[in-house]
């Protein structure tokens, strides 16, 4: 196991933190109906988004969600439930779902990783106790099983036929480098392929859990703070730990990063550090002071992304539901679109959430890059042969050399002929209607162009 001396930048007293002063946008995500406890999880690059439900009977359900399409229930491969954790830019979708049925009957296996495929397929990846945490864009999914053996959790990497052990640990998240983030003894950890062919685990933070990765190598997640004996969220890269504080409380954690470096998660606010009781199920109105909100952190700076009521709402609910319900909103996840999924707190009961919130500035040749890569993306999911995506490419490299000889108003016009050829792709039936909306969406967003 390899370790390295962490360097930690704890700004102590001086950590910031603001109200919402961000241009951000919150609107909550529908369910699958008569849920009072919805979670949106993860969410790629072209919007869609992956989460599960729970509904007043206590049955979940994971679902699919995007804002073309509306929602999908994720059926179980077997047994009676559905978890949704992570979806890629495919839009294949994993998590778990059980118990197992092996043989026409139900077995001991409560849970194993599952597969839903943007096609509709439903796969076990396992027929053993597993659950699938992530799935990257080259279809690597990452896998927890319990060694019962030698009584410790192990991560796994399954497929494209391929089935690879990490190592001991729980994992959690995984990038497009084959790189492994999550939790072994206690302490936040990195796993990374060696030389020799075998993962090398790193201790990045100890007393932790790592929580997400980008593909530059930047972890996110939440530590002890040896000074302040506070756990906060943290922000890991190249051997340099960040604490990036709170919002004014005494905890926070971070949850999601995407490629611009955008820290999301979530975190106590000021005066708010005693416990909900039960007695809280009893309140007719909001509570006065939310507990806990969803944050967006970027440039040292962490900002309160608010929640709509700090309310239980549903009275029927466990009573091991209230400390969950004590954290108002919560941010899990962000694209590289800036928008970040989560769940946000009602009168009427907890449900998932979307916000968007700016992107830093980017080149107009960085964006139609971004644009470049969700084709490759949809190409190779199957969902477009590769000579109509070379088509819808050569509008975008067309745009992007009249963009870099200075010609914005041709390299837009370019911008306009590919929308069109979308357009024309959906109309015939050769792009699905969510992919080649948000194949506009970015086209349209352009900066150089509004």
């Amino acid at each position: 196991m390899k370790r390295r001396i962490l360097i930690t930048v704890a700004l102590l007293a001086a950590f910031m933190y603001s109200t919402p002063v961000l241009a951000v946008e919150m609107v909550h995500i529908e369910g699958l109906g008569g849920a009072y406890f919805t979670e949106a999880n993860a969410i790629n690059d072209l919007g869609e988004v992956a989460g599960w439900d729970t509904n007043e009977e206590g049955y979940t359900f994971g679902f699919r969600w995007s804002a073309a399409s509306g929602v999908s229930m994720l059926k179980p491969f077997a047994g009676s439930w559905s978890m949704a954790y992570g979806i890629n830019d495919n839009g294949d979708i994993v998590g778990g779902s059980g118990p197992l049925v092996i043989a026409g009957e139900l077995s001991k296996v409560s849970e194993v990783a599952t597969l839903w495929t943007k096609k509709g397929e439903v796969t076990a990846l396992s027929n053993s106790k597993t659950f699938a945490m992530d799935i990257n864009n080259l279809g690597q999914t990452v896998v927890y099983y319990y060694d019962y053996t030698n009584k410790t959790p192990v991560a796994l990497i399954y497929g494209p036929d391929i089935k690879i052990e990490v190592g001991a640990g729980w994992p959690t998240a995984m990038n497009d480098n084959g790189q492994v983030v999550g939790m072994h003894n206690g302490n936040a950890v990195l796993w990374t392929l060696g030389d020799k062919g075998l993962y090398e685990e790193e201790v990045i933070a100890y007393s932790g859990s790592a929580l997400d990765i980008n593909n530059n190598g930047q972890i996110v997640g939440h530590y002890l703070n040896e000074f302040t004996k506070e756990r906060h969220a943290f922000l890991w890269e190249n051997g340099i730990l960040t604490d990036l504080g709170t919002l004014g409380g005494n905890y926070s954690e971070a949850n999601g990063i995407n490629d611009f470096g955008q820290v999301v998660g979530w975190s106590y606010l000021a005066a708010s550090d005693s416990e909900t009781t039960s007695e809280t199920l009893e309140k007719l109105e909001p509570l006065s002071q939310p507990k806990g909100n969803a944050f967006l952190w970027e440039n040292g700076v962490m900002t309160d992304l608010g929640s709509t009521a700090c309310y239980p709402g549903n009275k029927m609910m466990m009573e091991s539901r209230i400390r969950r319900f004590s954290t108002c909103s919560e941010a899990l996840a962000i694209n590289n679109r800036g928008q970040v999924v989560g769940r946000d707190t009602t009168l009427k009961g907890s449900f998932a959430a979307m916000w968007t919130v700016p992107i830093p500035p980017q080149t107009p040749e960085e964006e139609v890059t971004q644009i470049t890569d969700e084709i490759e993306n949809i190409v190779s999911a199957g969902n477009l042969n590769q000579g109509e995506g070379s088509a819808l490419n050569s509008k975008l490299d067309a745009a992007t050399q009249q963009f870099n000889e200075g010609n914005t108003t041709a390299g837009c016009n370019g911008l306009q002929a590919f929308i069109n050829q979308v357009n024309a792709k959906i109309k015939s039936n050769k792009l699905s209607q969510e992919e080649g909306q948000a194949l506009i969406d970015a086209a349209s967003s352009v900066t150089a162009c509004n």
